[in-house]
């Protein structure tokens, strides 16, 4: 994994609405995690433009926030829909080397179809003549996608077929 410092993995969705979209960080064997503090030197990672984003959960060491524009590692340009929320989870916790695991990271989303969407991960060298720079990556992952305007509008049709058909029934 040469200059991958964290990699978002996409573990599935659960629920029945909302809907749980469940993902691990694996950190790389030449990377830590450090706490970020004040500002955009440490650890973190951020999910690009989630519809329907209704709230998000960390585990212990983690927190996340939303916003709009979303915090970017270094060295990545993601592409990033300005009315559409990003959410980033930061690392708070104790200095960790990898490579290692981290689970927990969750989304809420009001929709439970999915797309191909961007992160980016920061941490940084612990390792070799790079040591303690910050290394910043770009990815794919999985992101809740909104639905199709053909499946709203066809939804839509049916919804108003079925008042239709009620009224006419109430006659």
């Amino acid at each position: 994994m040469a200059n991958a410092s964290i990699i978002v993995d996409f573990n599935g969705v659960t629920g029945t609405g909302p809907f749980t979209f469940n993902y691990s960080a694996d950190v790389s064997l030449d990377e830590e995690l450090a706490p970020t503090i004040n500002g955009p030197n440490g650890t973190f990672f951020t999910i690009y433009d989630i519809p329907g984003f209704l709230g998000a959960s960390a585990p212990a060491g983690w927190f996340f926030s939303a916003q709009f524009t979303g915090l970017t590692a270094t060295g990545t340009a993601p592409a990033d829909s300005p009315s559409i929320i990003n959410v980033t989870f930061v690392y708070t916790g104790a200095t960790a080397a990898g490579p290692f695991t981290v689970s927990g990271f969750q989304v809420l989303d009001s929709f439970n179809t999915t797309q191909v969407g961007t992160f980016t991960g920061q941490a940084t060298k612990d390792t070799g003549p790079q040591n303690g720079t910050i290394d910043g990556n770009i990815g794919f992952t999985t992101v809740p996608g909104s639905p199709e305007p053909a499946s709203l509008i066809l939804i839509g049709s049916g919804l108003v077929a079925l008042a239709f058909a009620r009224k006419r029934l109430s006659r």
